[in-house]
């Protein structure tokens, strides 16, 4: 899954950038946006500590905190 945009406001922010592909989060191999949706749905709240593994530039481990969801525009 390709990050298009990282929020300056986001827990993410200088710890992801645009075009890292998640691979797996905690673990649990991630490969596709339904993947995604689904893993963050089942698994997560606001607050919770996320270890996300990406690729691009580089392949690493990267730990956030999670924040709330922004409202859709």
């Amino acid at each position: 899954w390709r990050i298009v945009e990282v929020l300056t406001e986001g827990p993410s922010n200088g710890k992801l950038t645009t075009n890292d592909v998640i691979v797996a989060m905690n673990g649990t191999r991630i490969k596709n946006a339904d993947d995604l949706a689904s893993y963050l749905e089942e698994n997560t709240l606001p607050g919770q500590t996320l270890v996300i593994t990406v690729r691009g530039n580089r392949a690493l481990d990267v730990t956030i905190i999670l924040g709330r969801r922004p409202p859709p525009p």
